[in-house]
């Protein structure tokens, strides 16, 4: 699991940075499952269609785009968000699966927003009730459930 840079250092540039290093190591291909949350959902469909790199699967946690959440979160996501259809097009091509979850009580992130990143992605959602953000303070030390998609 790469350590990516968190708080002043997180945006695109950094984390490409950390992605397109691991391609170079061939740690990741056209094998290779990508679980993300959050934001890193949205991230990595930015840099797979902006690196023309094949992955088999990408399972996306509470994944969103161009949402603005809270000030202090907007100024650090603003880099990650995509505003071009041919770039989630690219990704879909790209990426054979895609799975999505979404919970209907998310705190951060509105389940339209949730169901609106499953469309521009093409993804085959699952619906978790009541799973909030998906993350420690909803209770998930453990997500059993996310190994049926691997």
């Amino acid at each position: 699991m790469p350590q990516f840079p968190i708080n002043a250092e997180q945006n695109y540039t950094n984390w490409k940075a950390l992605f397109n290093n691991l391609k170079q190591e061939g740690k990741i291909n056209e094998d290779t499952i990508i679980i993300a949350h959050s934001i890193a959902p949205i991230f990595v469909v930015k840099w797979v269609a902006e690196t023309n790199t094949k992955i088999n699967k990408l399972i996306s946690v509470s994944g969103f785009n161009n949402h603005k959440l809270i000030k202090e979160f907007d100024d650090v996501n603003f880099s990650f968000f995509i505003d071009q259809n041919l770039e989630f097009e690219n990704f879909i091509t790209l990426c054979e699966n895609r799975i999505c979850f979404v919970s209907d009580n998310d705190p951060y992130i509105p389940l339209n927003k949730l169901n609106e990143f499953v469309n521009l992605v093409n993804g085959q959602k699952v619906f978790v009730k009541d799973a909030g953000h998906f993350n420690k303070s909803a209770g998930y030390l453990e997500f059993p459930q996310i190994l049926e998609f691997i």
